[in-house]
């Protein structure tokens, strides 16, 4: 605000990250990029970190326990959201700036949004029924601490359910 001759003038400033189109939904480039790369980066940091996890309890054989097998298995259903689910939303925002043909487009959004639902469900359901085993596999080694005589069994049969 400023005060000029007694009257008070108000300012409006307003910063818009659509651009001007047809549709609300179309970002700036600017915008479109920022949210590319970071997508780009949450991606190669998810494979990286799943990748030292997965392959340090693989090297090393006094890490292979029934614990670290259940968060091998939260390690593999992240990479699949790193290398599925995330290129799908790269695809679904960049997209808009390459469109040849709608019809084309359309079905391109429409396949793509469903690969990237059902890898959802599927994932998040994998690493809910793994957290689950997890505490149960706690409880069990709180409550039976001397009692270790299936427990591979159980969390390879815990691990496999989970994935269908």
């Amino acid at each position: 605000m400023s005060e000029r001759d007694g009257t008070t003038q108000a300012y409006e400033v307003s910063v818009s990250v659509y651009s001007e189109s047809d549709s609300l939904f179309h970002l700036n480039s600017s915008v479109v990029w920022t949210l590319v790369i970071f997508i780009v980066v949450e991606i190669l940091t998810g494979i990286f970190g799943n990748c030292v996890v997965c392959l340090t309890v693989y090297k090393n054989k006094s890490l292979r326990t029934p614990m670290n097998g259940l968060i091998v298995n939260l390690c593999v259903a992240d990479m699949v959201v790193c290398i599925i689910t995330s290129p799908v939303i790269i695809f679904l925002v960049e997209e808009e700036e390459t469109i040849i043909d709608d019809t084309i487009a359309y079905r391109g959004r429409f396949a793509a949004c469903q690969i990237q639902c059902v890898c959802h469900f599927l994932v998040g359901t994998v690493m809910l029924i793994t957290m689950l085993c997890i505490s149960l596999e706690r409880f069990h080694a709180i409550a039976r601490p001397f009692d270790k005589g299936d427990r591979w069994f159980r969390i390879k049969v815990s691990i496999a359910l989970s994935w269908i």
